[in-house]
């Protein structure tokens, strides 16, 4: 199983139907603090004994001497205040209390072996769980589709809700509050943060056909042009701006959005020229009957990296998932 991908139920429904909100944490809260001094191997012991019948057999079973069997009994005839066996002949004939603890314990044990102590199972062809993958603008309907494509062919039952980060919000907040997976040119985070890149992306300036610059673009030329920045945060500026400044020029933005699949319906319609990853700038220019050109001044490109947070390091689901994105990116960017 991927453990726990989606929040537990809302209490406030339980709430709606009558039962007072203080009652809730009587109901669910289990009180186990007694059970710190109590060594429960020994419960084991007592399994094993009630199943052999013989303290020399269960010594042989758990890999003890005969001795440590048998204080380990004296220890649990002290613990419960009986003497749960008596002995008969060769052999040990447990007592009534002894014996209605056989059933109960057995499955008790049974349960912290299969669902505590063995690993976490995970069947991709079974699961049925929500995924949420905070997914840059660009890669949503770039590079998303052909991985979520294998995910549903794989995992049919997994359940994927694709967001954005709500303003104001780090890449680092959501993963640590909401979404499992990010797909982003996020950098850092903090140590809790972990990232892996799947690609280089570099940047390609992109311009409708018959454009009055699309023949030739020199810098001076290209900074006095009328631009239009996608900026998914919504705020201004960025890297082109930061590399003109550098060269002693500034770009005019004429127009500001926060969503790359617009931008190529604007260029298409208009004398506004758009600085671009390389990959989605290609793909327009085929679709929209645009024109790729390389941007006059070298601009820092980035790497598109998978992150998530921490604490879904070592779950075996969000492993598999992970590895399945991860996978099918680095194909399609490699």
């Amino acid at each position: 199983m991927l453990g726990a991908w989606t929040q537990a139920a809302d209490t406030s429904s339980v709430t709606r139907r009558g039962i007072c909100s203080q009652c809730i944490g009587v109901m669910t809260v289990m009180r186990v603090e007694h059970l710190y001094n109590v060594d429960l191997s020994l419960l084991v012991v007592l399994v094993v004994l009630l199943e052999e019948r013989s303290v020399t057999r269960a010594a042989r079973r758990l890999g003890r001497s005969q001795p440590a069997v048998s204080r380990a009994l004296q220890r649990l005839r002290d613990l419960l205040d009986d003497p749960l066996f008596v002995r008969e002949g060769v052999g040990l004939e447990p007592t009534p209390r002894a014996l209605s603890l056989r059933e109960p314990l057995g499955r008790a044990l049974q349960a912290l072996d299969r669902q505590v102590l063995s690993p976490l199972a995970f069947d991709p062809a079974t699961d049925e769980r929500e995924l949420r993958i905070l997914v840059a603008d660009y890669a949503e309907g770039m590079l998303l589709p052909r991985a979520l494509a294998e995910l549903s062919r794989q995992a049919p039952g997994i359940r994927v809700v694709l967001q954005s980060s709500p303003t104001g919000w780090s890449i680092a907040d959501v993963l640590a509050s909401e979404a499992h997976l990010a797909v982003s040119p996020v950098r850092s985070g903090g140590a809790l943060l972990r990232t892996v890149s799947v690609g280089r992306e570099a940047f390609a300036v992109l311009l409708r056909r018959g454009h009055p610059v699309a023949s030739s673009l020199d810098l001076a030329t290209y900074a006095a042009q009328r631009h239009l920045l996608v900026a998914p945060s919504g705020t201004p500026g960025g890297v082109v701006d930061r590399v003109l400044e550098q060269h002693g020029f500034a770009r005019h933005v004429a127009v500001r959005t926060r969503h790359f699949h617009t931008a190529p319906e604007l260029l298409a319609h208009s004398d506004l020229i758009a600085t671009l990853p390389r990959r989605f700038a290609e793909r327009a220019a085929a679709r929209h009957d645009l024109v790729v050109l390389e941007p006059p001044v070298d601009i820092p490109g980035f790497d598109l990296r998978v992150a998530w947070h921490e604490r879904w390091q070592h779950d075996p689901g969000h492993r598999w998932v992970r590895d399945l994105l991860k996978g099918s990116l680095r194909e399609q960017m490699g």
